[in-house]
């Protein structure tokens, strides 16, 4: 470990993933470093932060899907993924309105004629009608009849 001012403050050798065992170390005392005695004391420190939910993740891969990190957990694709499992999978709303792209136009069931028309237009055809038109106009009343 160096600090920014460029002076090594450990040295270590790595044990395993994330776990380090510090040989010799100085310990910074407010201006003034101090160095710890020449002995034979080994020190580990484990650098791991505890596992987060679903939510957290979700949140940190920029509203990445739970499939998506549920696939980069189970291949072991990230370094330091570490998932609560244990907490709920996360329903994102900001999610879930992002992806709905159109709000329906009527959710009532209208049953008297005239009430909801559909219409669409499509064109332009590549060769006139008979009449000469190049646009097809339809309407679609969404009428139900009472008994």
């Amino acid at each position: 470990m160096i600090t920014a001012s460029g002076t090594t403050i450990a040295r270590g050798t790595r044990i395993s993933n994330h776990l380090y065992r510090l040989n010799d170390f100085t310990i910074p005392r407010f201006t003034a470093t101090v160095p710890t005695h020449p002995t034979n004391i080994h020190h580990t420190f484990a650098t791991v932060e505890p596992a987060k939910s679903w939510k957290v993740w979700h949140c940190r891969f920029g509203h990445l899907g739970i499939s998506s990190i549920q696939t980069l957990v189970n291949k072991s694709l990230v370094t330091g993924l570490n998932v609560n499992l244990q907490t709920p999978k996360y329903d994102c709303n900001a999610c879930t309105q992002a992806k709905q792209h159109v709000t329906p136009a009527s959710t009532k069931t209208h049953t008297k004629p005239g009430k909801l028309t559909h219409t669409n237009l499509w064109g332009k055809y590549p060769i006139q009608s008979i009449n000469g038109n190049l646009y097809f106009h339809s309407f679609l009343d969404d009428s139900t009849k009472q008994p």
